[in-house]
């Protein structure tokens, strides 16, 4: 409809925008890694996706409504991996419930959950590097994010306290293969577009309405569109069918 109305149509995914990973992907396109072998994500869903909820958002623990830890943090974690290195192929999903019974922190009911709380993928990139991401509910009492990707050269490593990649809240370690210790690498002032708190959660999204400002004033093709999203919901789509049969 955007298309046929020749209007701009943007959808938010705003991870592509974060000043931390504009960094880490422009590491990545100058080959600080040399070839890919290999890339894991461990992360936290947080609430309420493990045994506790609130009451404005216990439609997140019915899987009916769409709002999962599938299609949030999961999604929107591979969503940026795949800007990187491509769409994962030849995937193999595991989806599980294992907080059914839910408590409302703000009222003290119990509801029953049938949105997955744990969330597991397998596959192979374009490239032939192996890939593999466990999205956990709630949270675990170590890193509540960390991805490793591991190269032929160097290693870099991305860690947070929260699994919502699209906040852009972590911080990027990275280190020789051979000298096997990893040193930080603080994002220049550069990517530093807006004055906002780079730890807050407005600032991958201030960053996002940024391009999406000089995308209509130039006709560019910086903030991500429907076509962009389009190739993360259909492996959503290919997880939950692999984690059916």
């Amino acid at each position: 409809m955007a298309n046929a109305s020749n209007v701009h149509g943007f959808v938010g995914l705003q991870a592509r925008s974060a000043p931390s990973l504009c960094y880490l992907r422009d590491l990545v396109a100058q080959d600080y890694l040399g070839e890919l072998v290999s890339t894991t994500i461990v992360a936290d869903g947080g609430r309420p996706w493990g045994g506790e909820t609130y009451a404005s958002g216990t439609y997140m623990n019915h899987a009916e409504n769409g709002a999962t830890m599938l299609s949030i943090p999961f999604g929107h974690s591979i969503d940026f991996l795949s800007t990187l290195f491509g769409s994962p192929r030849d995937v193999v999903g595991r989806l599980a419930v294992r907080w059914p019974d839910v408590r409302v922190a703000d009222t003290g009911d119990l509801i029953r959950a049938d949105s997955p709380d744990q969330v597991a993928m397998l596959g192979t990139l374009p490239g032939g590097a192996v890939v593999s991401v466990h999205f956990r509910g709630g949270f675990s009492c170590g890193e509540g994010f960390r991805w490793e990707l591991n190269g032929t050269e160097r290693d870099l490593v991305v860690t947070g306290t929260s699994g919502h990649l699209q906040y852009g809240q972590v911080r990027l370690h990275g280190g020789e293969r051979k000298d096997r210790t990893m040193q930080p690498l603080p994002v220049p002032e550069s990517y530093q577009k807006l004055a906002l708190d780079p730890d807050g959660h407005a600032n991958a999204v201030g960053h996002s309405y940024l391009n999406v400002l000089a995308d209509m004033r130039d006709g560019g093709h910086r903030a991500p569109t429907f076509e962009d999203a389009l190739p993360t919901h259909v492996l959503i789509d290919e997880i939950e069918r692999s984690a059916a049969r």
